[in-house]
């Protein structure tokens, strides 16, 4: 089979490729006897022949026109760079004919082709308002990324928080706010931490975001608005940038039995040890912040300096650090950010700041990294999100600088290409997820269970208690490794059940109006009226005219079924219930399995 490896050197060459056009290769070639000689100038004319004393090399070398043959690492120190060059000829057939024929002398060849990455027109200052590279951006690999995915509008990120402005022109469009809100406050936080999720991204205005395609849905509060985002359908992550010492079984309800992943903010106090909640909960993915670029700027308290890759951070000269603890996941870039700023007083619609720092702008990066991910694999489950994302992070704790953390950054700084990579290997028909060079450590459980086709495992190690339990539909090979944990477990299994799925259409687009809650706790999109019925009963979309109903079920206090209308296919239902008794019941309304309303109603 033909080496590919050496693909990876178009990126040393980048502007140069760029500009020619021709067809091009690289080939390795030991003796100079065997390099090919230019045989046409750019125009076609005859200049030469290439004599290697093998007639039949010479025939297929000189039955193409060679147009350049240079050598492009001849003063890097690997031999084998020096002796690799970059043919450009008039058909790649040339390439495949050496490799085919006369391996014996060119070993490796590579289509030197490529394809830029995706560049947003509002990265930074490609196009958008901000006078900054948005460093943060390609520091998680963001670009690699969107090469994969752009996100899913039908994947929803639930922002709870407070102060949102959705009419900044990156919102606009992009955050829909539910419940009481302030969009004038001078307190943007909400707005912020929503623009590192996913601002309008593409739209040559402003900045891009991570999430890109991805939807919000914000709501103000802390515990009780993560209860209400769960409520919500199509929310599949929840962003928690705030501490509450609310109870842990919240968090557990959600993110076990409603499959939604919860991000939280490891705080900003700088405590060594110090545990913030929500995000030290066990079933959240907690996220502290690290330097992503060697920069000095002024955040309005004083010149602070960052380094790339590093946990700490100066402030006039003083050496400070944001939260790290073993509860700490992963790390995110946190300082030195571009997200937008509305003003006060409904001013500054168009305004960015490009100072912030702390982990509250951390965990939203990681939750629209999960929403790329979820664009691709809709069906990954809360804890396979967290594997993912610990398999694929770039530990740092061992680096010099950061030696003093080991232990409490988490698996290392997020790599979104990876992750989403992953999570689309995860659900391709033949799809192999690689797990390598990993220290599978911590009393951390891994865990994918939603049957890639294939996991080959290489070069890991298992310490520290840690867990893992992996499900493929094929073949599970471990390739190398030691995976004989003194506390922990390994659990390997084959299972052929395809569960795969793809990412619904979510038909309500709900209001940013919209304060009603019903008595489950549940947005309204839908109203029923009047509540003391005579013989008719309504139920009536508030957003659109599109029949997101499809079944309505009456029940009575006990519970008992006494009435079903399914089939629906009309955005506002009239029920006639004039033959149900007096009495109080519990009206039900269902998208497929999808409980959307539930209220109570008298008949008289």
């Amino acid at each position: 089979m033909r080496n590919r490896g050496l693909l990876i050197i178009c990126l040393l060459i980048g502007v140069q490729l760029m500009a020619q056009e021709l067809p091009s290769f690289f080939v390795r070639i030991l003796d100079p006897i065997y390099v090919p000689v230019v045989s046409h100038t750019t125009e076609g004319i005859p200049i030469n022949t290439t004599n290697t004393g093998l007639r039949g090399l010479d025939g297929i070398i000189n039955g193409y026109e060679i147009y350049s043959v240079e050598r492009k690492f001849e003063t890097f120190t690997s031999v084998s760079l020096q002796n690799l060059y970059l043919i450009q000829c008039n058909d790649l057939q040339l390439m495949t004919d050496l490799f085919d024929n006369y391996s014996i002398y060119y070993p490796h060849v590579a289509d030197a082709y490529f394809e830029p990455l995706y560049l947003p027109n509002d990265l930074g200052t490609v196009g958008g308002h901000t006078e900054v590279d948005q460093e943060e951006l390609n520091y998680i690999r963001a670009q690699e990324a969107w090469d994969i995915t752009k996100g899913n509008s039908n994947v929803i990120i639930g922002v709870a928080d407070s102060n949102f402005q959705p009419l900044h022109e990156d919102l606009i469009g992009k955050v829909t706010v539910f419940g009481n809100n302030n969009p004038n406050s001078t307190a943007q936080h909400g707005s912020r931490v929503s623009s590192f999720a996913a601002a309008n991204t593409d739209n040559n205005t402003g900045m891009s975001a991570i999430g890109f395609d991805s939807s919000i849905y914000a709501v103000k509060g802390g515990s009780e608005a993560v209860a209400t985002l769960a409520d919500i359908p199509g929310v599949k992550v929840i962003n928690t940038a705030w501490r509450s010492s609310a109870n842990e079984e919240t968090y557990n309800e959600v993110v076990e039995n409603r499959n939604i992943v919860v991000v939280g903010s490891a705080g900003n106090t700088a405590g060594v040890g110090t545990f913030i909640y929500p995000a030290a909960f066990k079933n959240v993915i907690s996220v502290s912040a690290v330097g992503h670029q060697n920069e000095n700027f002024n955040d309005g308290f004083g010149l602070v300096e960052t380094w790339k890759d590093l946990h700490e951070f100066k402030i006039n000269g003083q050496l400070l650090t944001f939260n790290h603890n073993d509860s700490v996941d992963v790390v995110a870039p946190g300082y030195a950010m571009v997200g937008v700023y509305p003003g006060g007083n409904g001013t500054g619609l168009d305004a960015y700041l490009n100072n912030g720092l702390g982990t509250s702008f951390s965990s939203p990066i990681v939750s629209g990294t999960i929403a790329l991910m979820f664009s691709m694999n809709y069906c990954l489950k809360p804890k396979e999100v967290e594997t993912i994302l610990k398999l694929t992070a770039i530990p740092i704790d061992g680096l010099l600088p950061n030696i003093a953390y080991y232990g409490k950054l988490g698996a290392g700084k997020i790599d979104a290409y990876e992750a989403v990579k992953m999570a689309k290997a995860m659900k391709d028909e033949f799809g192999v997820v690689e797990v390598k060079d990993r220290l599978l450590y911590r009393p951390w459980f891994y865990k994918l269970d939603t049957a890639p086709y294939k996991i080959e495992m290489t070069n890991n190690s298992m310490i520290d208690g840690a867990k893992v339990k992996f499900r493929a539909r094929d073949n599970i090979v471990i390739l190398s490794g030691d995976y004989s944990p003194v506390a922990g477990y390994i659990e390997l299994f084959i299972d052929p059940t395809d569960t795969t799925c793809e990412v619904p259409t979510i038909t309500t687009t709900p209001s940013s109006n919209s304060d009603k809650s019903n008595e489950s706790g549940l947005i309204n999109i839908y109203d029923v009226f009047p509540t003391l019925v005579d013989a008719e009963i309504n139920v009536e979309n508030l957003i659109s005219k599109e029949a997101i109903i499809k079944t309505i079920r009456i029940y009575n206090l006990f519970n008992q079924e006494l009435f079903v209308q399914s089939g629906i296919n009309t955005p506002d239902i009239m029920l006639d219930v004039s033959k149900l008794p007096e009495g109080i019941y519990i009206l039900k309304g269902y998208n497929g399995k999808t409980e959307i309303v539930t209220t109570k109603f008298v008949k008289k």
